[in-house]
């Protein structure tokens, strides 16, 4: 359950062994030129290069939350956060050796983001559009294993869809926090979905993962995800609305 929405500056205590999810409302009354020095050089870049205005605003708000949710737990100003990316590309917070470390990760679904911050273990979240637009069988292809694929076939036409989706973000939870992002083929992440429904991952490139966390969600009616973490980990889910973030600003 989504707990009540809370300014982007004010963020729960975040103990080892938690995992924060914050889902992030990215349009609405929000100015972003307020959010604008926020953000990196690279990441200012990266949003003048989105043609579409909703794409690089979407793009603004997200990072500047991103930002924003990262100094209210490490108590460094947004604007001087450095990041820095893994062997594959995963991005990470530098901070003082003094300082433990902190694991997020960030995934956009059209009108929201979602963003997984911890403590104790990496952690990986996507999210996508239940009507994401494409061809449903050349993705399941894509992405499923054989054994995934004949079970995904095995359901009726009205079902592959959503389906397809829950275990695509599944997968690219366990991708995003395993740290080698999309370096592998997708079919080489294997999920299974016992008579419960709660997602289990089998597999990760042959090997079993047993200690593993790895959870779906329903942000809300339009949307799909997941989230994955390297262990147990306690969870417990925040939202932020964009007016939020500009007051933060």
């Amino acid at each position: 359950m989504w707990l009540t929405a809370r300014p982007a500056n004010v963020a729960p205590a975040l103990a080892r062994g938690d995992v924060h999810l914050w889902v992030v409302e990215l349009d609405g009354a929000c100015d972003t030129g307020r959010l604008l020095p926020v953000l990196s050089d690279a990441e200012r870049m990266i949003a003048a290069g989105h043609r579409a205005d909703e794409r690089r605003r979407r793009y603004i708000v997200a990072h500047a939350a991103l930002r924003q949710l990262l100094q209210a737990y490490v108590h460094i100003s947004a604007a001087d956060l450095v990041f820095a990316t893994g062997r594959f590309g995963k991005p990470r917070t530098v901070l003082p050796r003094f300082m433990p470390p902190i694991h997020f990760s960030l995934s956009h679904g059209g009108r929201r983001c979602l963003i997984g911050i911890a403590r104790g273990g990496e952690v990986g979240v996507d999210i996508e559009p239940i009507d994401r637009r494409g061809d449903i069988s050349s993705m399941a292809i894509a992405v499923l294993s054989e054994s995934e694929h004949a079970r995904w076939r095995a359901l009726s036409p009205c079902a592959r869809r959503s389906s397809l989706l829950r275990t695509w973000t599944c997968k690219e939870a366990v991708l995003k926090a395993s740290g080698i992002g999309l370096s592998i083929s997708p079919r080489r992440c294997e999920i299974e979905w016992p008579r419960t429904q709660v997602p289990r991952l089998a597999s990760l490139d042959g090997q079993a993962m047993p200690e593993w966390t790895l959870e779906g969600l329903e942000p809300d009616s339009t949307l799909v995800g997941a989230w994955a973490a390297q262990a147990p980990l306690r969870v417990t889910f925040h939202a932020v609305f964009n007016q939020a973030l500009e007051e933060s600003a």
